[in-house]
């Protein structure tokens, strides 16, 4: 039995539009311009709505399942658009208004809800080609991704298998990239993902596979890097990168309850943090100025690590590997230039290094070993 409750179609030259519907189906397709054309092939209970307005763009709408929807506009030259839905109730709305514009999203599941925004050209053109890729892929219930991109050729790819995670993506500027990956190797459940990046040829990737984990990114400027990667539980990763060419790199693989925390202002900062092991440990950085660099390995229980450095060219290394629920701590406060720190804790018990550093050209080596440690080293000129 094919019923086909509501179809309107209104197009100016060349303009096509095409439809394949079942039972209890609303579809509705504007195309309005040259060489443009919109196809939409429906399953039960959709509700389809194409509006498209400008030169040679293309959308095609799969919905296959039950009560899947889609809201699709198009402004400009030749935006393509590709959605495709399966399962029930899940959601996408994409408005590309510009030139060139790409989107294909892939949703498998239920109660899953996706929505773009892209405004200037070239915006996710990366993804065409003769077999051309997702940006948007959900297998799993009750995911949500939510992308806005203004400026020319931004990428935003998203990759979700699990459930209840959320990915949200803000791109201002051009040649910006996000990429996001929710794996359900270790749970992939309820993890978020916040990304924003304003101006020129940044970059973040996300990856999580474990549970109730949250990653939040900010990066304003040009050339700045941020790489997250977390499969433990409850674990935390936020990076805040402001100026030209920062590196940012959070690795954790703990239990559980994790924090790591990214501040860098200026040029030329480079920050590394690795929790591999243990859990509810904390690393806590702040670079100010340029060519600064932290390093922080943690792989105990309730290790915590703070760096703070201003000036130029400071180098910090923390390495603490302690064992047993008991409080570690490493502090390095390094002002001036040429300032060098080096951390290395290991064994059970309160080992404690603090270490200020205020001038140029200061060395500072720290190893502790055993219980009950505690050190302090100031040093000026």
């Amino acid at each position: 039995l094919i019923f086909m409750k509501k179809v309107v179609l209104s197009a100016m030259a060349l303009a096509v539009g095409s439809f394949v519907m079942a039972q209890g189906n609303e579809s509705e397709v504007t195309n309005g311009g040259i060489g443009s054309s919109g196809s939409v092939f429906t399953a039960t209970d959709a509700t389809v709505n194409v509006d498209q307005k400008g030169m040679d763009n293309t959308s095609v709408v799969r919905m296959n399942g039950t009560n899947n929807d889609a809201k699709i506009v198009q402004r400009g030259t030749s935006n393509t658009n590709s959605a495709q839905s399966g399962g029930k109730n899940n959601y996408t709305n994409v408005v590309q208004r510009g030139n060139e514009n790409y989107t294909r999203s892939f949703v498998v599941g239920e109660e899953n809800k996706v929505f773009i925004d892209q405004v200037g050209s070239l915006n996710n053109n990366a993804r065409r080609g003769p077999s051309p890729n997702a940006t948007t892929e959900i297998r799993g219930d009750r995911n949500t991704v939510r992308s806005t991109q203004d400026g020319n050729e931004n990428l935003d790819v998203t990759y979700i298998t699990g459930d209840d995670n959320k990915a949200t993506i803000a791109q201002n500027g051009n040649n910006n990239q996000v990429w996001n990956t929710v794996t359900e190797d270790n749970g992939g459940i309820f993890n978020t993902s916040k990304t924003s990046q304003s101006g020129n040829d940044n970059s973040t990737e996300n990856n999580q596979s474990g549970e109730y984990n949250n990653i939040f990114v900010k990066q304003v400027g040009s050339f700045n890097t941020s790489t997250n990667t977390q499969d433990g539980k409850t674990s935390l990763a936020n990076v805040d990168q402001g100026g030209l060419n920062h590196s940012s790199t959070i690795t954790q693989n703990t239990n559980w309850n994790d924090k790591a925390f990214v501040v860098q202002r200026g040029e030329n900062q480079t920050s590394t943090i690795i929790q591999s092991s243990g859990a509810d440990n904390k690393a806590d950085v702040d670079q100010r100025g340029m060519n600064h660099t932290s390093t922080i390995l943690q792989s105990g229980d309730m290790d915590r690590a703070f760096v703070e450095q201003k000036g130029d060219g400071n180098m910090s290394s923390i390495d603490q590997d302690t064992s047993g629920f008991q409080l570690d701590i490493a502090r390095v406060m390094q002002n001036g230039a040429g300032n060098n720190s080096d951390i290395l804790q290991r064994g059970s018990g309160g080992n404690n290094a603090n270490v200020t550093q205020t001038g140029n050209s200061h060395t500072s080596t720290i190893a502790t070993y055993g219980t009950s440690n505690a050190v302090v080293v100031m040093q000026a000129n």
